[in-house]
């Protein structure tokens, strides 16, 4: 069963939600998302301010990179020096849909935070071939509990920071067609999907509180 956000936390009430530490007020909430001495992948899934100057500010050190998949390449933001303007992110990314990679030199947890998305349900679309993805709601989610409707042959993969926990959508001997391992999201994780199917997979996800 989905994580629920409890009546009391949309009322006001500062309460944890996830392992990684959600707190709502009045529908506002935020996220601790860390950061690795090289690669992390992780998502904003709050309604907010989602370039990577909104997201991280000045808090990580020169070099550090985002690197956003487009199904075909990657969009660059890079944090250095800029003529005339001093450190900033060169590229204003719009990071608010699915997930990105943030290289960078510094251990660091940073907060993301905004409001709550209340919406009845979020739609994205799975491209043929690998989306580097999130769960669209800030709440602990297990791989059996996505509203995705899969192909089998579709792989998630979740990046540890030295490798890979990989769950295969396959047919089970006496279990059926099923997730083969089952990983566990928690808030501001994201993954990769890869989709076997030759066409978009519609994830159309039901808001679980």
């Amino acid at each position: 069963m989905k994580i629920i956000i409890t009546a009391a936390v949309l009322a006001c009430a500062a309460s944890i939600v996830s392992a990684k530490t959600v707190t709502s007020a009045n529908i506002v909430g935020y996220g601790k998302v860390a950061t690795a001495n090289g690669l992390a992948v992780v998502a904003q899934q709050f309604d907010g301010g989602s370039t990577p100057t909104d997201l991280f500010g000045d808090t990580l050190p020169l070099g550090s990179v985002i690197y956003q998949y487009t199904g075909i390449g990657y969009n660059v933001s890079e944090y250095k020096t800029i003529f005339l303007a001093g450190d900033a992110w060169d590229t204003p990314l719009d990071l608010s849909v699915g997930s990105f990679w943030v290289e960078t030199s510094l251990v660091n947890t940073n907060i993301f935070s905004g409001e709550v998305p209340m919406t009845d349900s979020i739609t994205n679309s799975l491209i043929t071939g690998l989306t580097l993805t999130a769960y669209p709601y800030p709440v602990e989610v297990g791989i059996s509990d996505l509203d995705i409707t899969p192909t089998l042959g579709d792989v998630i993969y979740q990046y540890t920071g030295s490798g890979y926990n990989v769950s295969e959508y396959k047919t089970i001997f006496l279990s059926g067609d099923a997730w083969d391992t089952e990983l566990v999201f928690g808030v501001g994780d994201g993954f990769w999907y890869e989709n076997a199917n030759a066409s978009d997979n519609v994830w159309v996800e039901v808001k679980p509180f």
